[in-house]
């Protein structure tokens, strides 16, 4: 199943909100995430697999950085949606 970009943020908030421990009303799609300290270096692994296992993205994990997934808008570009 083919998710649209909403399906995909709603997804990736709950997950993020989940881990981090942030309600998820307060994750907006373009506040920092790594440049905050909000997620981790570990976290950014988990992220990926997270990406590619619950939202079907194939993201490179060798090639990206972390600005490329300091929000949820950043995110969800790199992973095509």
């Amino acid at each position: 199943m083919l998710l649209t970009r909403d399906q995909a943020q709603e997804k990736l908030q709950s997950y993020l909100a989940d881990k981090s421990g942030i309600d998820v009303a307060e994750l907006g799609i373009d506040a920092p995430l790594f440049s905050s300290e909000t997620l981790d270096s570990l976290e950014a692994v988990n992220l990926i697999s997270f990406l590619d296992t619950d939202l079907g993205a194939q993201i490179d994990a060798f090639s990206i950085s972390f600005e490329e997934l300091d929000t949820i808008n950043k995110i969800l570009d790199l992973s095509g949606f």
